[in-house]
């Protein structure tokens, strides 16, 4: 797992592969095409938050329901978030949330255990909010590469924009 800070926006990549020197240096020209560079081990990381993390579609439930469900299943936090609601567990809490949700035949529009930032970076200027993505999708086509997490906290209006050129 490396990780990096390219304008106040933190990223960790978590990767998997059969040749460590590779991926490394493959990763490592991503970084440096970019501007960046690698942090080390674990720098990044402790501002991150290993979480279960579960979005259901709002229109599916009424929220006083869906929030006695999952706190009673254990469930940390529960916010409605756009068109959804996104429910936080600890991870040792996260399946016994999504037996609770099965249970209730309500359907997860996603679920998974991931990493959540303690903080997130907003970034408003195009230009730099363009580079990131960028940034984010280089490291995401590279085969050894898992998954990226990051802190970046991109305006749906800007984010319609960069998707529109």
């Amino acid at each position: 797992m490396k990780s990096a800070r390219l304008v106040g926006v933190a990223l960790v990549v978590k990767a998997l592969t059969d040749n460590k020197n590779r991926a490394a240096s493959e990763i490592r020209h991503i970084f440096t095409k970019f501007g960046s560079s690698l942090a080390g081990q674990g720098a990044v990381t402790r501002n991150f938050k290993r979480k279960g993390q579960i979005l259901v579609d709002a229109k599916s439930i009424e929220e006083d329901r869906l929030m006695g469900i999952v706190l009673e299943a254990g469930a940390e936090d529960m916010q409605v978030d756009g068109d959804s609601y996104e429910i936080i567990t600890e991870p040792t809490n996260y399946q016994d949330v999504v037996d609770a949700l099965e249970k209730a035949e309500i359907s997860a529009a996603s679920s998974e255990i991931t990493l959540i930032p303690d903080s997130y970076m907003t970034v408003t200027e195009k230009s730099v909010a363009s580079q990131v993505l960028k940034f984010i999708e280089a490291l995401e086509d590279n085969d050894d590469v898992q998954n990226v997490y990051s802190n970046l906290d991109v305006d749906e209006a800007l984010l319609a924009e960069l998707e529109q050129q």
